[in-house]
């Protein structure tokens, strides 16, 4: 049976779970043989090419850990990777090696496609003899597996540890919730270094005994088989996942409709919850708080037990008293033709200690001016309260942005100006 089926510009590639499961122990022996260790720390930097199914599988087989990373990442991102994950080994395409250039360390380099001086070539692989590679140790249920670093919206990226209970067993959860059966094809086009990339083209698929089609086109998800997606809905909790919407302050769980923190009951630990962020105590501490998940994130839950997302926790703010959510406000200047991206923050203000700052980009014809300020304002509070009313606009040609694709509100928030002319009611 098909385990990967990849299309690329030079035709398809086809291989049957035999296949990966020979060609990974072979992959396993020759990175054995080249230093690579039980508990060894491995940056991967692949994109969709058949390298990154096999060196995923063969790091299993060696118990290594993964450390995904997205390989467009700047030389920047990648020294603090290096550094901060402490990787003992990098496989990359020797067209990315340049970005590695300048990060220091003793770390093993290992690259696909035509060699590179100081570089290992992954074709060596090939001339390791097949053979069955047997671990030199049995690997434990609670060893970690993937070392993942979030996108940094709102701080520095965090690194997420999974285990081989929590991804491999964790994710029969995601695998229910893409609904997918023996037999089926499954497409995933998240991209190589996130998290969704890590299981959702791996395990979702292969615990179900389906193919993997690897492409490059416009994925979504959320709801279980056989139930029709809710617009605006982030959908339904999967099995094995005891929601709860915490209040802010009371930790009470939050009446329909009404903004808390998604928090998972940890008195039926999810199997597919994360040990921890690796090297940071304090912030693993906080995060299972109470006995509880805190994700950070803001929902409501509807009488239906439907989710919808509302913003971050720790991007709502104070102002005059009242909560302000971010998202809340954004999604009223969205709404406007004349906005084409909008970034709340607060500023410091003698009278409220904080008010909503939005920074504006404009669409394509906008003018910054006081008049587009004034019109902006307006069409806002025509939706909101007078105490949540945005105070302050400022226009900007670019925001900045996360390599995921997300605005940066902790560098709006630090810098509070983009150098741009502001804007304030009357």
């Amino acid at each position: 049976m098909t385990a990967l089926h990849l299309i690329g510009d030079d035709g398809d590639t086809l291989l049957s779970y035999a296949e990966l499961s020979r060609r990974s122990d072979q992959v396993a022996l020759w990175l054995r043989e080249i230093g690579v260790r039980r508990g060894d720390r491995v940056l991967l930097a692949l994109h969709n090419v058949l390298p990154l199914w096999e060196a995923i599988l063969a790091a299993i087989k060696l118990g290594a850990i993964i450390v995904p990373t997205y390989p467009n990442a700047p030389p920047a991102d990648l020294a603090d990777r290096v550094h901060r994950a402490g990787i003992s080994h990098v496989l990359t395409e020797s067209a990315l090696t340049e970005g590695f250039a300048d990060v220091p360390g003793g770390w093993t380099r290992i690259c696909t496609g035509p060699p590179v001086a100081g570089w290992a070539s992954y074709e060596d692989s090939y001339d390791v003899p097949e053979g069955p590679f047997v671990p030199e140790a049995a690997t434990g249920a609670d060893d970690p597996l993937f070392c993942s670093f979030t996108s940094g919206t709102t701080s520095k990226p965090k690194m997420v540890v999974h285990t081989h209970t929590s991804y491999p067993v964790g994710h029969l959860s995601s695998m229910y919730g893409n609904g997918v059966q023996p037999g089926d094809v499954h497409l995933n086009i998240s991209a190589p270094g996130w998290a969704k990339h890590s299981w959702g083209s791996l395990f979702v698929p292969w615990n179900a005994e389906a193919t993997l089609l690897v492409l490059s086109s416009p994925n979504a998800g959320g709801n279980p088989p056989g139930r029709r997606p809710l617009p605006g809905s982030m959908g339904r909790p999967m099995p094995g996942y005891e929601v709860i919407v915490a209040q802010p302050g009371s930790g009470t769980p939050a009446p329909p409709g009404i903004a808390g923190e998604l928090c998972l009951d940890l008195v039926n630990r999810p199997a597919g919850m994360l040990s921890g962020y690796l090297g940071d105590g304090a912030k693993t501490a906080a995060a299972f708080a109470g006995g509880r998940y805190h994700t950070g994130d803001l929902v409501t839950q509807d009488e239906t037990g439907d989710l919808h997302y509302a913003g971050r926790a720790d991007d709502m703010f104070k102002s005059f008293d009242h909560r302000i959510a971010p998202l809340e406000l954004e999604a009223v200047l969205l709404r406007h033709p004349a906005v084409r991206q909008a970034a709340v923050v607060p500023v410091p203000d003698p009278l409220g200690m904080w008010i909503p700052k939005a920074f504006v980009t404009l669409a394509s014809g906008g003018e910054a001016t006081g008049a587009t300020a004034l019109r902006l304002l307006t069409h806002t509070r025509e939706d909101l309260p007078e105490e949540k009313s945005i105070r302050v606009i400022e226009f900007a040609e670019e925001l900045p942005m996360t390599a995921s694709g997300n605005i940066q509100r902790s560098v709006l928030g630090a810098e509070r100006t983009l150098r741009g002319e502001e804007f304030r009611p009357a």
